[in-house]
Order: structure tokens, then C-alpha cells, then sequence
């Protein structure tokens, strides 16, 4: 169960500065950008899925509980995302990308032929 449905939530809006001064219990936070992919994230144990809203994500800056938390982001493949990724990488250095490397590029151009 998520750390968001074990309070009764699937969907919650909090005001930043309320997530910033209430660390979660999860062990994982995903950041989501594209807001479909955020609304269908699949339910993962111990984790929360964070929209980013694309360069909004500089509100997660100085969130300190987040260094200790194993965080994810996927974005789209287009060259803004990227820029996304690494700026979020500046504040957390512990941040992995997901869906967003050259395996997975080739596996999609593999599926269209």
C-alpha cells in the first residue's frame, strides 16, 4: 500500500511548505513529469508518486527529508526533460531516471517495426 493510501488518499494536493515540514514513512518517491503518466503511476509499496509540473520541480529544492528517501524521476525523452532530471540531480544527487535511457529508446523504435 502507498504511503498516501494507507491514509485513505489515492490523490492528494499539499501546500509546499507542508511537504516540506512532514517527512513521509516511504522509502521511495517518484517524480513524476507528464501529469497522465503521474495520474495512471501504478500503486507501489512504500512510495508516493510526485508530480513534477515541469520546471515547478525547483519547489522541491531544500525539502531535507528528501535526501534520505531512494528518489525516481521520469520524464518524456524530449531534451527539456532532460534538463529536468538534471536539475532535480543538483538538489539530490541520489535521484535515478527511469524509462529514460537509450535501452528503452531502442526498444520503443523495435516495437513500431
Amino acid at each position: 500500500m502507498s504511503c498516501w493510501k494507507s491514509g485513505g488518499y489515492n490523490d492528494i494536493s499539499v501546500p509546499i511548505e507542508q511537504f516540506r515540514s512532514h517527512k513521509l514513512k516511504c522509502n521511495r518517491i517518484f517524480i513524476i513529469e507528464n501529469n497522465m503518466n503521474y495520474l495512471t503511476f501504478p500503486d507501489i509499496p512504500n512510495s508516493i508518486a510526485v508530480w513534477g509540473r515541469g520546471f515547478a520541480i525547483g519547489s522541491l529544492k531544500n525539502i531535507n527529508w528528501l535526501d534520505e528517501m531512494d528518489l525516481y524521476y521520469w520524464g518524456d525523452l524530449g531534451a527539456q526533460d532532460f534538463q529536468m532530471v538534471s536539475q532535480i540531480r543538483k538538489y539530490y544527487g541520489q535521484v535515478k531516471s527511469f524509462l529514460m535511457d537509450s535501452q528503452f529508446l531502442r526498444s520503443l523504435v523495435n516495437i513500431s517495426q
